[in-house]
């Protein structure tokens, strides 16, 4: 089974933060995409295999989430979720990570500032809340030189 370097929510999904910084800072040789949205666009699908250039790309709903991680077998990956309910339901599905980061969730009304590229709901933070209740650590971090920052959890619905 593959081995998860990185978990990582960030809304674009693969971009060049992720590929010329991410995957060099962790030796990653692949990257999996869990998203439902993707997973179900043939053209998104492609789209995400040229942005990572010669790198493995696999794409699966969080509910396939076991099978998209056996594509890697025991290679070293980035996982990539575009939200972070999309991490929670692939946990949930039975992906475990000791580390969750948040590098991009962007704004949009109801959202309080977390870091310049971090932006949370209330229910985004209950489920960070869920995460921390199972010992996963949720931090913000662009960049891997940057230094990473906690977030405060929510409570337990």
């Amino acid at each position: 089974m593959a081995m998860i370097l990185v978990a990582r929510v960030d809304s674009r999904l693969i971009h060049g933060q992720i590929i010329t910084s991410w995957v060099p800072k962790v030796a990653a040789r692949g990257l999996l995409v869990v998203d439902k949205q993707a997973a179900q666009d043939p053209f998104e699908k492609k789209m995400l295999r040229l942005a990572a250039d010669s790198l493995k790309v696999a794409v699966c709903k969080p509910e396939e989430v076991m099978m998209g991680l056996a594509v890697f077998k025991d290679e070293g990956i980035i996982v990539l979720f575009r939200n972070i309910e999309s991490a929670w339901h692939t946990y949930d599905a039975g992906m475990r990570f000791e580390r969750l980061i948040l590098g991009n969730c962007h704004f949009s009304s109801g959202k309080s500032k977390i870091t310049d590229s971090v932006y949370l709901s209330e229910h985004e933070k209950k489920i960070i809340g869920r995460f921390a209740a199972h010992g996963v650590e949720v931090l913000c971090q662009a960049l891997p030189c940057d230094a990473p920052v906690k977030i405060p959890t929510g409570s337990e619905p």
